[in-house]
């Protein structure tokens, strides 16, 4: 048989364009938008219109009078720090009498106060700082070994704008791009001070682009709110406004425009003075015959509700509970669980805290050396935020004495072991004998 050979046909795609085309539809869209306008929903446009290209935490003045004037913005910056700092802090690695007089060191100085400003001035202008001056030169290393009971040492809570890192002009990532070293100190007020001498808190680490403007400081959380606090505002002088004229009185008088025309405007307002006087003093309005008088209301339907969505935005993005920054209870209508305080404990206790630990364990380093002498490592425990009621801590207690029953019964726990068990975790008071608290447990 011989070889069969096939015929293949090709067949040209059509260079004819379909006039319905998705392609075709998409440049119409987009024709129109940048005709008119008008923007698509996948359009970015809208982002890169409200977004704010000037920075507020580069506006000293502006954050320094907007934190002076403004209550709800105060509650924004310092409430999370006194909550951080509310149920105060424990100190691990010393005994109670060494923890009784390092913490009377410690009140002495004021610095419980100072460290809230710092951390304060940390969140409003996205830096700040604890200045440690000693009678040491404060350009060199802060030398611990050189000081003691003896030494004279201050504290002072400083902002970023007080704090200068180079008068070069080249910011830290530039200097790190380029390999060079980041500066040894800081300038206060024009006095060269090494930067062991300043304990430092940031705010929000912003991203690579806005970190230069912002010369390696955090941002301000005053960034985050502007447009929530310009509606609030705005809610704000609009009622007020409507305030001024909620009420109005209109006065109707015969041939007005004619007596105006004629000069005689001056006996018009003495006129109306005249039965303003009368109606405020003799709670009556006197008025010729044929004038006639008309007071109307304005009417403030609505603009309740529209405070309260200002107030609901403005916490949603500063981050913190409605009752946190306007006290309201679950009554007003703005009901505060227990999941957004949990929330806002967490928040709290992850960027709080631990900036806060940080200036505890440089502070308590140094007041060990003058205190004692010597410094021991410590560390800084915090208690938890969460709110527990009578009955969950009943339970609580309930359960270590179960669990100390238990060791005691199977002979893990000798009496005096027990008694300290249940001393230790707060079962029984420290003032209870041994004898009277084996007593309460063989009661039990």
């Amino acid at each position: 048989m011989g070889k069969s050979s096939s015929t293949y046909t090709f067949i040209k795609a059509s260079t004819k364009k379909i006039e319905n085309s998705t392609q075709e539809l998409n440049s119409y869209k987009s024709g129109m938008a940048s005709r008119y306008g008008e923007s698509t929903l996948s359009s970015y446009n809208t982002i890169g219109i409200t977004n704010n290209y000037n920075l507020i935490s580069l506006n000293y003045q502006l954050l320094s009078y907007f934190y002076t004037s403004d209550g709800l913005f105060q509650n924004a910056i310092r409430v999370p720090i006194q909550d951080g700092m509310s149920k105060g802090f424990n100190i691990e690695g010393l005994d109670d009498d060494e923890v009784k007089e390092l913490m009377a060191w410690f009140n002495d100085h004021n610095l419980n106060e100072k460290i809230k400003d710092t951390l304060c001035w940390a969140r409003l202008f996205g830096g700040g700082g604890l200045l440690i001056n000693t009678n040491q030169d404060p350009t060199t290393p802060l030398n611990l070994n050189a000081i003691d009971t003896y030494s004279k040492i201050e504290f002072y809570d400083v902002d970023r704008w007080e704090l200068t890192k180079s008068f070069d002009g080249i910011s830290n990532i530039i200097r790190i791009v380029n390999g060079q070293e980041e500066p040894n100190f800081f300038y206060y007020y024009g006095n060269e001070i090494h930067k062991s001498r300043v304990v430092t808190a940031t705010g929000k680490r912003a991203p690579h682009y806005i970190r230069q403007q912002l010369q390696g400081w955090g941002m301000s959380e005053g960034e985050r709110i502007i447009r929530s606090v310009n509606m609030y505002k705005k809610t704000q002088e609009v009622l007020f406004e409507l305030m001024d004229e909620a009420k109005i009185d209109i006065y109707s008088i015969p041939d007005f425009v004619e007596l105006i025309h004629s000069g005689q405007s001056e006996k018009i307002f003495s006129m109306i003075e005249t039965m303003n006087m009368s109606k405020n003093y003799l709670n009556a309005v006197v008025k010729d015959i044929r004038a006639e008088y008309e007071q109307k209301s304005i009417n403030f339907g609505g603009m309740g509700e529209i405070k309260k969505i200002n107030m609901i935005e403005f916490a949603g993005e500063i981050g913190l509970p409605l009752l946190k920054i306007y006290g309201s209870s679950a009554s007003t209508g703005f009901n505060t669980g227990e999941i957004e305080l949990e929330n806002y404990n967490t928040m709290v206790e992850s960027e709080i805290r631990p900036q806060l630990k940080n200036l505890l364990l440089k502070i308590l380093e140094i007041g060990q050396k003058i205190v004692f002498g010597f410094v021991r490592p410590i560390d800084i425990t915090f208690d938890s935020l969460r709110l527990i009621n009578d009955l969950e801590i009943s339970n609580m207690l309930l359960n270590k004495l179960h669990i100390g029953r238990e060791l005691y019964d199977t002979g893990a726990f000798t009496t005096q072991e027990f008694v300290d068990h249940a001393k230790k975790e707060g079962i029984i008071t420290t003032n209870v004998s041994d004898k009277s608290a084996m007593s309460m447990y063989d009661s039990i």
